[in-house]
């Protein structure tokens, strides 16, 4: 059974950044500006603050419109950057710790831009195919996949189908699914 792994996806997001590093095509400590140059306090903003959630970006899918109508559409990358890139810092770069998936959907972008490839096809070339992780990918709304578990909640005592939810806003920051025995593989 394919499940959707959610946040889960952020630790494949930090292995494609660091394969990156590794390749010599980036490195943690490279301000934000460098790959997005009108990001507004992106010469403070590190690729190590969006890695360990210190940025002080805050955290897009707490927006009040999330819930209400940006999880069940399509959103691309730039998309979704454009609902918190001109909102204020919560704090200094650096200063504490705050998760938000925010900073993993900025990571995503700096991957397509340096691997000109979209973060589905990085992950897939460079982390699924090479572990062999047939049964994992990235969730595209119109894709069929198959012995894909479906989500359910409870309301007023009963079961019924979870709402929808698009996963491509989520992008980097949680669109993956994967089965267990590929986890097991990837945890290997």
């Amino acid at each position: 059974t394919k499940f959707r792994i959610g946040s889960l996806t952020k630790g494949f997001t930090a292995v494609a950044i660091l394969q990156l590093e590794e390749n010599g095509l980036l490195s943690v400590g490279d301000q934000l500006q460098k790959y997005l140059p009108d990001y507004p306090h992106g010469d403070k903003i590190r690729i190590k603050h969006l890695l360990t959630h210190t940025s002080g970006i805050p955290n897009h899918t707490e927006f009040e419109d999330f819930n209400k109508e940006r999880r069940v559409f399509e959103y691309t990358p730039i998309e979704t950057v454009a609902t918190f890139k001109n909102k204020p810092l919560e704090f200094d770069p650096g200063e504490k710790f705050q998760y938000s998936n925010s900073n993993y959907i900025l990571l995503g972008v700096i991957i397509e831009q340096i691997s000109k490839m979209s973060y589905a096809e990085y992950i897939k070339q460079n982390i699924f195919e090479p572990l062999d992780m047939d049964d994992s990918g990235f969730e595209h709304p119109e894709t069929v996949i198959k012995n894909f578990a479906q989500g359910y909640c409870s309301k007023n005592d009963e079961i019924m189908k979870a709402n929808f939810r698009d996963m491509s806003n989520a992008h980097a920051s949680g669109a993956l699914y994967s089965t267990t025995e590929d986890l097991y593989i990837y945890d290997r």
